[in-house]
């Protein structure tokens, strides 16, 4: 889910690419960006997603130098 602070509600939107758990999030020209986190064998990640609202679509970035989770 993504929360609308306009509407102030919570929206569904698809799974990401890589199921990750205590990632770090930003906003950045209207896109969310996932980096990091843990995956579901709690190993370190260093690969980054971004979510575009327009097309309802998870897109992979440019992976971090180091594994890290918040």
């Amino acid at each position: 889910e993504r929360f609308n602070p306009l509407e102030g509600t919570w929206q569904p939107c698809p799974p990401m690419r890589t199921a990750r758990e205590q990632p770090g999030c930003a906003v950045y020209l209207g896109r969310i960006y996932v980096a990091g986190g843990r995956d579901d064998l709690r190993l370190e990640l260093s690969t980054a997603e971004k979510f575009d609202p327009d097309n309802q679509r998870w897109t992979p970035v440019k992976p971090m130098k180091h594994k890290r989770f918040q």
